[in-house]
């Protein structure tokens, strides 16, 4: 997976920035209620400086940039819908052929590492660490909201 992963984010390949795919594996992680991927895809987005709101917003399939809202809420329809979503709001939203194409490939080698966590159940579990435990994201956005 993580070879396939490597293809997509050459510079000569990849269209979409690596902070946009790691918002769609955020999306499609959530969607698919998977801690493991959750984990993984929340410390690489720290990493390439989303803040704790963004990765939570992500996580429920939302951005507050239009274009990259239109792809997060496109990955969570093929998820959710078996794709069932027309190109139409990616095309209006700005996003190319290419783009497009590359969003699927995002969303689709996602859900299938989605299904291998799942599936292996603990055989390649990513090492928990509180502060990349999702139930601390949101604490400390609404603490951060409400005071």
């Amino acid at each position: 997976m993580h070879a396939i992963q490597s293809e997509l984010n050459r510079p000569a390949r990849a269209r979409l920035h690596p902070k946009e795919r790691e918002q769609i594996a955020l999306t499609v992680a959530q969607a698919n209620l998977c801690e493991h991927s959750l984990t993984y895809h929340t410390a690489i987005a720290r990493k390439l400086g989303l803040t704790d709101n963004q990765i939570l917003a992500s996580r429920e399939g939302w951005a507050a940039d239009q274009k990259v809202d239109v792809a997060l809420r496109f990955a969570r329809a093929l998820v959710a819908k078996s794709g069932d979503w027309s190109h139409q709001e990616l095309k209006r939203a700005g996003f190319t052929d290419q783009e497009i194409v590359e969003i699927e490939a995002v969303v689709a080698l996602n859900i299938y590492e989605n299904y291998c966590n799942i599936a292996a159940t603990g055989a390649a579990r990513i090492p928990r660490r509180p502060h990349l435990d999702a139930w601390t994201i949101v604490r400390k956005t609404y603490i951060g909201i409400l005071g």
